[in-house]
C-alpha cells in the first residue's frame, strides 16, 4: 500500500506540472523578487524537514522492522513518517504551481516541479 501511494504523488506531481503550464503557460507577470525568495525558502525549509522526518522516524522504524517485522508501533511510525515526508516533499512542487500561477515563468518554478520530483525519488520507499 505504501508503494502505491508514493507511485501515485509521482504522478500527481506530473499531471501538476503538466495542468499548470496547460492553464498559465501564456501568462507571464513580474512577480515582487522578495515574494519568491520567501516562497523559495518556504519550499527549501519543506525540503529539508522532508529529509529530516526521513532521517528521524522512518530510519529508526526500518531498523525496528527489520529486527522484529511484526512491530505494531514500528510499522505505524514507518506509514505516518512515509506519508509526511512525501507530503513535504509534493509541497515543494504546490509552491512551484502557485509561483506559476501568480505569474511566474516556466524557468522560475521549473526547479520547484524538479526538486519535489527528485526528492519524491529518493524517498523511495523501503522494503523493512
Amino acid at each position: 500500500m505504501v508503494r502505491m501511494i508514493h507511485a501515485m504523488l509521482l504522478v500527481v506531481v506530473v499531471l501538476q506540472t503538466v495542468v499548470v503550464e496547460a492553464v498559465y503557460g501564456a501568462s507571464s507577470a513580474p512577480l515582487n523578487p522578495t515574494f519568491v525568495d520567501a516562497i523559495t525558502t518556504v519550499a527549501l525549509l519543506c525540503a529539508v524537514s522532508s529529509v529530516i522526518v526521513y532521517i528521524r522516524i522512518l530510519r529508526p522504524a526500518l531498523r525496528a522492522l527489520r529486527v522484529d517485522p511484526d512491530n505494531a508501533l514500528s510499522n505505524k511510525k514507518y506509514r505516518a513518517g512515509s506519508i509526511i515526508s512525501w507530503a513535504l516533499a509534493l509541497s515543494v512542487t504546490i509552491f512551484g504551481a502557485k509561483l506559476r500561477a501568480l505569474g511566474a515563468s516556466t524557468v522560475q518554478v521549473a526547479p520547484f516541479y524538479l526538486g519535489g520530483f527528485a526528492l519524491l525519488l529518493a524517498l523511495w520507499p523501503r522494503r523493512p
